[in-house]
């Protein structure tokens, strides 16, 4: 009868760990996306500020040159 309740606290503990793993990875995932989200959006505001108007001549420009 011993074996029996100490097995079933073993059980309830190891639930307990994996629970607050579980928990504290989903955290994890949860700042990390929304850190590479934020990040995402500085990087973008900070090329719309360096925009620059050009005129390139056809006849001199590189026929390789791709804009977008």
């Amino acid at each position: 009868m011993d074996l029996f309740f100490t097995f079933h606290i073993w059980v309830v503990a190891l639930g307990v760990i994996l629970g607050v793993i579980f928990c504290v990875l989903i955290a994890l995932a949860s700042y990390c996306s929304w850190s590479q989200c934020r990040a995402k959006e500085t990087l973008q505001s900070a090329m719309e500020r360096q925009k620059l108007n050009m005129t390139l001549d056809p006849d001199t420009s590189n026929p390789w040159l791709i804009l977008v």
